[in-house]
């Protein structure tokens, strides 16, 4: 998953910082950023011996025990992974439905 990082000295104009999105998001693969959160959240899960969607359904719940109340970022973590996943089963299924030239990556 790319990360862009700028400091107070090195923030882009604009249109420069349009340009290095676009150059970013042109050359960033869907499946390997999902590849990426699904190592994440495995860590995640063998640390604290819990599912990914059960930890998120407790998480939302505000169900969690004290010394899991602070990982937010295992959430997000999670809600990204399953917002890629989405998108990229959508875009499979308008692919396997569509004709070649119609596809574009949503």
């Amino acid at each position: 998953m790319a990360k862009l990082e700028f400091s107070s000295q090195t923030t882009p104009s604009t249109a420069d910082f349009q340009a290095i999105l676009h150059e970013t998001m042109a050359v960033s693969n869907p499946v390997d950023d999902l590849l990426m959160l699904t190592e994440k959240l495995r860590m995640y899960e063998q640390r604290h011996n819990i599912s990914s969607p059960a930890f998120f359904a407790a998480y939302e719940q505000g169900d969690l025990p004290e010394s899991m109340v602070h990982e937010v970022a295992w959430a997000a973590t999670y809600d990204m992974f399953v917002r890629l996943k989405r998108r990229l089963e959508a875009t499979l299924m308008r692919a396997a439905l569509l004709p070649a030239h119609n596809l574009e990556y949503a």
